[in-house]
């Protein structure tokens, strides 16, 4: 409509109440979900990335009627120095003596997670986190290999699962890791024995040998 136009409309008071109310349904929507990160810990990312998904998704005036976005700015700076101090502590965990495969994931995963500026910080405090983490994958290894325990005859389940346990965490490393796997001489040794074991089951049982065919 023209200026003039506009003026004879009687009803635009309600046009603006509309697009005021409508306006506030998607910034309360935000401001509820800022309201709903909480304690911020490692766990917090989804919430607060949610949060902040949603603001950028809104209009200027929509942004405006948001009341607790400095909450959403504090949680996510909250939130990065949390991750920096939750990977610092993952990371040095892998210098104790009894080191899991799932701690050294969580290691990795959270390490990896972290943008430049984070890392950079990490690396202030521990000179070398990728060195600590590839130690620990040898450690573990040479922890898995020590628990092998099969000599000869069949085994049992539990030996079955050392070995192949071993086994995986061995071929997981690259070449120059495996050199300093210490005890790499009793893995080979052990899987010897199980070859032996196999071989002459394929001569003596008739079951086995036609399992290994169908197998193959």
């Amino acid at each position: 409509l023209s200026p003039k136009e506009q003026q004879s409309v009687a009803n635009y008071d309600q046009l603006v109440d509309a697009e005021e109310a409508y306006d506030k349904t998607f910034a309360d929507n935000v401001t509820d979900l800022i309201a709903k990160i909480g304690t911020i810990d490692e766990n917090s990312g989804a919430a607060i990335q949610q949060a902040r998904d949603a603001y950028d998704q809104l209009t200027k005036s929509q942004r405006n009627l948001v009341t607790n976005f400095d909450s959403l700015i504090s949680a996510e700076k909250e939130y990065d120095a949390c991750m920096v101090k939750y990977c610092k502590d993952l990371i040095n965990s892998l210098n104790e003596n009894a080191v899991s495969s799932e701690a050294i994931e969580a290691a990795v995963s959270a390490f990896a997670s972290l943008s430049d500026a984070q890392k950079r910080e990490v690396k202030n405090d521990i000179s070398d986190p990728a060195q600590i983490i590839e130690n620990a994958y040898i450690e573990l290894t040479v922890s898995l290999i020590s628990e092998i325990d099969y000599k000869s005859g069949m085994p049992s389940t539990k030996a079955l699962h050392t070995m192949i346990n071993a086994v995986t965490a061995y071929e997981d490393l690259d070449p120059e890791q495996k050199e300093k796997v210490t005890n790499s001489a009793l893995l080979e040794k052990s899987l010897k024995a199980f070859k032996k074991f196999s071989d002459s089951r394929i001569k003596t049982d008739a079951r086995y040998a036609k399992q290994q065919y169908i197998s193959k």
